[in-house]
């Protein structure tokens, strides 16, 4: 049985956006829920609310994400 290697809460945010800019690319502003998100990095939705609230902290992270980078 694979482990999952445990990523401290700035890995885990860092993965969370870098897969939220990557289903923005490919698929559009839709595609950024929580579900595609924590789907796309290993994790349940409810670890993605533990760190941006909602799907809309999520998102507006993305956007600073975005603008910082």
């Amino acid at each position: 049985m694979a482990t999952r290697k445990r990523l401290s809460p700035e890995e885990s945010r860092l993965a969370a956006l870098e897969a939220a800019r990557v289903l923005l690319i490919e698929a559009g502003p839709q595609s950024v829920t929580l579900k595609a998100v924590g789907a796309r990095i290993g994790r349940p939705h409810a670890n993605l609310l533990h760190h941006f609230g909602s799907a809309a902290g999520l998102q507006h992270a993305l956007g600073t994400y975005l603008a910082e980078s």
